[in-house]
């Protein structure tokens, strides 16, 4: 978080002033680094790519059911 936020906290007329600015540059390099990425690993050699991410996505539903 320290990279995406600057925080500049100072005093005016003798309040606390606190000042934050979001660092857009951060934040697309994280996208593109780490948000959204998913290794899946499986012991299913006999399913296609297609196949494994299919199930994946539909865990969901199974998570539903146990609700």
């Amino acid at each position: 978080m320290k990279e995406l936020w600057q925080i500049k906290i100072s005093e005016e007329n003798g309040l606390p002033k606190l000042e934050a600015e979001f660092n857009q540059e951060a934040f697309q390099n994280l996208c593109n680094t780490r948000l959204g990425k998913t290794i899946l690993f499986s012991d299913r050699d006999d399913w296609s790519d297609a196949q494994i991410v299919s199930c994946y996505r539909s865990q969901w539903q199974i998570e539903e059911m146990f609700k």
